[in-house]
């Protein structure tokens, strides 16, 4: 029997407009000199590869997908993933304001070469190399995985297996894509441990003692 959707929980998606206008408010900011350069001896081991476009597009779909289905859904994995999803991208944009970061790892290319440098060419131009850190194709592709890992979607595992590929996919894209440096690769993949710690383990541990 197919579960019905519970479409309140998708008033929670009002949260992506202030985050939305904080992370172009710090998306307009000129890099100057209080900006600090990332990189990292690890950044050379990945070239560029065009065709890693596509699981770096992949995001925008992964994501949003997972975030749909369990707020319509499942409710109960819904909230502690998505305080954990909100709390990261929260911190991103104050960590943006306090210690703005830019990468300098983009190469030349033929962009008209084929269809994936042609899209590599648009992702340049609406994805600046400016706050990278941490990174949150990285973090948000994580977060997600972790949902359906917990989710009862998530008891499938042939679903287990194909989230985990295009979360490992979407994440190495950015190294691949020079969008990021392995740096932020770190970050988002420390933010989530981070918060997955107090979210999942700790929170959960202390509700059940005094339960």
């Amino acid at each position: 029997m197919s579960k019905k959707p519970d479409y309140k929980m998708l008033l929670w998606g009002i949260y992506y407009i202030f985050y939305l206008i904080g992370f172009f408010y710090i998306e307009s900011i000129p890099v100057g000199d209080n900006f600090h350069l990332l990189s990292s001896r690890v950044d050379d081991f990945f070239p560029f590869c065009e065709y890693f476009v596509i699981p770096y597009f992949m995001w925008f779909l992964y994501f949003p997908a997972v975030w749909i289905y369990l707020a319509l859904f499942e409710k109960k994995t819904f909230i502690p993933f998505t305080v954990m999803l909100f709390t990261g991208m929260t911190l991103f944009i104050f960590v943006s304001l306090i210690y703005p970061n830019y990468i300098s790892l983009r190469v030349e290319f033929d962009k008209d070469k084929n269809l994936f440098t042609k899209l590599c060419g648009l992702l340049q131009n609406i994805d600046t190399p400016t706050n990278v850190f941490p990174s949150i194709h990285v973090f948000n592709s994580m977060v997600a995985h972790i949902g359906i890992r917990r989710s009862e979607l998530g008891k499938n595992i042939y679903i287990r297996i194909g989230s985990f590929v295009i979360m490992s996919l979407i994440c190495i894209a950015t190294l691949f894509m020079k969008q990021h440096s392995f740096v932020d690769f770190l970050g988002g993949a420390g933010l989530t441990l981070i918060l997955y710690i107090p979210i999942y383990i700790i929170y959960p541990y202390i509700k059940k003692k005094h339960a």
